[in-house]
């Protein structure tokens, strides 16, 4: 497009990225509801919303692709594809404190328990606000650079508000995983599909991945809205739609629903765990 230049854009949308991120983040997001629905797991709706965001996001940026002057579109699209990962966050967050309920293990944990998912969703809404709001301010600045400057300032905000909450979260997790670790914690008696180590290594991931594409982000605007990553598209599938569709991938191989299951692990009698750390636990439920 000879006019490419003066889109909002400034390049060509790939049609066939949109194409691939509507299909890849479609199919995830259906497994997603399905577990959603098959296990109950409401906690998280967060993340299942996050999913069919991304889905629009590049449906949206699909349609904006062929009219890339419309400012509507393109701050929609622009929204629906940066929000998602805070959805994501969220339901992670609200994982941490449910599995170690399950294993009955609260008292390992730093942070006082029942502040664990008020605190880092608290702050992931706060992310989510300043993320938005900036942003929209942002996407639809036009050519008024102070606005845009505004929105940016905003969004850097929200971002960096994100990786703050991320980091104190990985190392809650860690501490946790570290004393139960010690303390050489049974990983036999759960209940669910996989034992919890499992739910451990899937937070890693997943923090890995968000905090990965929140550094981009930040870097990105960082430079500017005519900067090098915000004017090649392919830096975006790389550290945003690629990072994102291998989280939700890693959730659909590793959910929380796997492990935790109905049946709190911590009402087991002690003397069942015990002989279950033996290797004795088939023959105690018998």
């Amino acid at each position: 497009m000879s006019e490419s230049v003066l889109s909002l854009y400034g390049y060509d949308v790939s049609n066939a990225g949109c194409y691939v991120g509507i299909a890849v983040f479609g199919a995830l997001s259906i497994h997603h509801t399905w577990i959603l629905f098959r296990h109950k797991c409401w906690y998280w709706v967060p993340f299942w919303i996050g999913g069919y965001m991304e889905v629009a996001g590049y449906a949206i940026r699909r349609v904006s692709g062929d009219n890339d002057r419309n400012i509507s579109l393109f701050a929609v699209q622009f929204l629906f594809v940066l929000l998602p990962p805070i959805f994501f966050a969220a339901s992670i967050y609200m994982t941490l404190g449910r599995l170690l309920r399950f294993i009955g293990a609260t008292e390992l944990s730093p942070i006082r328990i029942r502040w664990v998912t008020p605190i880092f969703v608290t702050g992931d809404i706060v992310s989510l606000i300043m993320v938005g709001a900036g942003g929209g301010i942002q996407a639809t600045a036009d050519d008024n650079k102070d606005a845009r400057d505004t929105g940016n300032a905003i969004m850097m905000t929200g971002l960096a508000i994100q990786l703050l909450f991320f980091t104190i979260f990985i190392v809650e997790t860690g501490f946790c995983h570290f004393r139960l670790h010690r303390r050489r914690w049974s990983s036999s008696y759960s209940k669910g599909k996989l034992n919890w180590p499992w739910l451990f290594l899937s937070l890693y991931v997943g923090c890995l991945l968000i905090f990965i594409r929140s550094v981009f982000r930040v870097i990105e605007y960082a430079q500017g809205w005519d900067g090098y990553l915000v004017s090649h598209e392919i830096y975006m599938y790389m550290f945003d739609t690629l990072l994102m569709a291998l989280c939700m991938l890693c959730y659909s191989i590793i959910h929380p629903a796997y492990v935790i299951s109905k049946v709190p692990a911590n009402l087991v009698p002690k003397e069942s765990r015990d002989l279950e750390t033996i290797g004795l636990q088939e023959n105690v439920y018998r």
